[in-house]
């Protein structure tokens, strides 16, 4: 693929699987392999299902999510992503209750591709400052027995 067919495909995977919702353009944009690894999963989310579970919990969260891209660069197989996500706190964050609290967060992102699918995306974004900003609006901790939390905390422990 070239290096601008990989770009097109990181900007789908934002787009179709992040922005839109739709869990099923995951079986199309990333490989049977592929690994998410988040700040706060460093050893790794592996596998499309563990990923779209990953991507639901953060759009029960934050149901208006949008991420936008303000820079993709592209060389060989490597695609480098600099993004500004912003939402509105409307449901279970892991442990922490809505909040209505409206979250802006910038991050960066390296996403490797093979045989025309996303193999890999290491994910780069401060969870300091996501926490700040609901915490900035009273959050409170759910109890670990309440679905949220454990969602949030089987997804993690993958």
């Amino acid at each position: 693929m070239t290096a601008t067919g990989n770009r097109d495909l990181v900007h789908r995977y934002y787009e179709d699987i992040w922005n839109a919702g739709n869990a099923a353009a995951a079986d199309e944009i990333l490989s049977s392999t592929f690994t998410l690894y988040p700040p706060d999963a460093p050893e790794g989310l592996r596998g499309r299902a563990t990923h779209k579970a990953y991507v639901e919990l953060h759009r029960t969260a934050f149901p208006d999510l949008h991420i936008t891209l303000t820079d993709v660069l592209g060389e060989g197989d490597r695609v480098a992503v600099q993004w500004t996500a912003r939402g509105t706190h409307h449901g279970a964050y892991g442990r922490v209750v809505p909040t209505g609290a409206g979250v802006i967060v910038w991050g960066m992102d390296l996403v490797h591709i093979a045989h025309g699918r996303i193999v890999a995306l290491h994910s780069y974004f401060d969870l300091l400052t996501v926490g700040r900003q609901l915490r900035a609006r009273g959050a409170v901790v759910l109890h670990s027995s309440m679905p949220g939390a454990q969602v949030a905390t089987a997804i993690a422990s993958r």
